[in-house]
């Protein structure tokens, strides 16, 4: 019997189905893979942002001894302004998908800081008065639609906002003290 060289067309073209069945899934996987990683990634820029911000929120409510919630009627953008110590006032608005924080004293502008928010979000300042106190609130609602378009396996936010609420006038730290 004579000894074959090489190898049958049924075996080359079984070795070429198989070897694409696996790629084409190992392709797949890479896929998938990457696209969640993706918006992995978003999802916690979006809570560091909003981490951050909702820090400073505080820090700057406490620190002030008002705030007046209201719009403007010339953009219409939900804001509040804070009045702080030596005549600072502290604004958060809404532009488009941004909370901008402006620091100003005397009608100049001192700083401006700028907190991404996920596509579709809105935020919602409101002042109560509990039991004497008053208290500062900062909700930030997504919109479903957003939710899935932004990523078609979880929501970030959902229907739930997240709120941030701080005491007004907590930090003295700032307050004059009489000798």
């Amino acid at each position: 019997m004579r000894e074959r060289r090489g190898f049958t067309l049924m075996e080359v073209l079984t070795v070429i189905a198989t070897t694409s069945v696996v790629m084409s899934a190992g392709v797949w996987t890479l896929h998938k893979l990457m696209r969640t990683e993706l918006g992995g990634r978003q999802r916690l820029v979006n809570a560091v942002a909003f981490s951050r911000l909702s820090q400073q929120f505080r820090s700057d409510v406490h620190a002030a001894d008002h705030a007046s919630v209201g719009n403007q009627m010339d953009d219409a953008a939900e804001r509040i302004s804070l009045r702080l110590a030596e005549g600072r006032t502290v604004t958060y608005r809404q532009v488009e998908e941004v909370v901008l924080r402006e620091e100003s004293q005397a009608g100049q502008s001192l700083r401006q800081e700028e907190y991404r928010l996920q596509p579709g979000a809105s935020i919602k300042f409101d002042v109560q008065n509990r039991q004497g106190k008053d208290w500062v609130l900062m909700s930030l609602r997504s919109t479903a639609a957003a939710d899935r378009a932004a990523d078609q396996q979880q929501a970030i936010v959902g229907d739930h906002p997240l709120r941030v609420e701080a005491w007004l006038n907590k930090d003295h730290r700032f307050a004059e003290v009489s000798p």
